[in-house]
């Protein structure tokens, strides 16, 4: 077997888990993401392959242009196809886990694996609540396995252009990893959300999000105020029940301010905004009777 061909069939086969597992999120959440068109189904299915592809070879770029390197030793090659193994396995948990952490949550996995050394009572109850899942994982990665370590075991067929071959491995990775030459800047989450909330999550991925927010920078230590100091700063009385509550009585009645400000929140759910509306009706019918300003994007996730 070519060293092209191993690299291509074991970066078809991370390609195949990632489409496998959307199609696993969008048929056990069928009803979430029935709202979509078929075009926007599609089309998240297709766009959704940058964001495999951005996650895919931060890790197995390098571990391709090791395969591909004009050495004959067979350790080598066992080594670096078992690499991308363990690399194929690990995507397969986060991707199993975020199917079943999306019906929870709504949302795909984030930071929350910053926090797993705190939650080991509630990652053994998980396992045990889902032992057959957990069951077909163990089965499917021993037939990953069975299929790498054959592959890795065929004798290395010579190599011609392998100095092209090289570049192009080098080019895609970058490609992959940045996800877009044109706008100037890299693939981010937000570019994901087309089309609306649901589109946005059909498209993502539980490994790329995870990947996301783990190489974020460490936010700032922040200083917060304890209840006894917040309502010493506004002046009131924290042994009241209610200590915002004003009473009013025999007063004039005034006209009320409210000022809402929220973010993250998507236009096209709101039919204030021109949205379809339905899913927010009370924050739909409060702007009916109020003077309204309305400056949001439509390319925001719904909180």
């Amino acid at each position: 077997m070519k060293r092209s061909s191993l690299v291509l069939g074991i970066a078809g086969g991370f390609f195949l888990l990632f489409s496998l597992a959307r199609l696993t999120l969008y048929l056990a959440y069928f009803e979430y993401f029935s709202a979509l068109s078929l075009w926007e189904s599609v089309f998240s299915f297709a766009s959704g392959l940058r964001f495999d592809g951005s996650v895919i070879f931060v890790f197995l770029g390098f571990v391709c242009l090791m395969l591909l390197l004009p050495v004959r030793a067979a350790a080598w090659r066992r080594f670096w196809t078992g690499v991308a193994l363990l690399e194929f396995l690990l995507f397969a948990l986060v991707l199993c886990v975020d199917i079943i952490y999306f019906g929870f949550a709504g949302r795909h996995l984030a930071d929350e694996a910053r926090f797993l050394g705190n939650e080991t009572g509630f990652i053994l109850a998980a396992l045990r609540d889902y032992s057959l899942a957990v069951c077909a994982f163990v089965l499917g990665g021993l037939a990953a396995a069975v299929l790498f370590l054959r592959a890795a075991a065929r004798q290395s067929a010579p190599e011609k252009r392998l100095g092209l071959k090289l570049f192009l491995c080098l080019a895609v990775s970058f490609l992959f990893i940045r996800g877009s030459v044109s706008s100037g800047k890299p693939l981010a989450m937000i570019d994901a959300f087309t089309y609306g909330q649901a589109q946005g999550n059909l498209t993502l991925n539980g490994a790329y999000t995870t990947y996301r927010h783990l190489i974020r920078k460490t936010p700032q230590a922040r200083y917060y105020l304890s209840d006894a100091e917040a309502f010493a700063l506004l002046g009131l009385d924290n042994n009241l029940a209610y200590p915002l509550v004003r009473d009013f009585a025999g007063q004039a009645r005034k006209m009320n301010i409210v000022l809402l400000i929220m973010e993250s929140w998507s236009a096209d759910l709101v039919g204030a905004t021109g949205g379809r509306g339905g899913s927010r009706p009370t924050l739909t019918a409060w702007p009916r009777a109020a003077l309204f300003f309305c400056g949001t994007t439509r390319r925001r996730s719904a909180a």
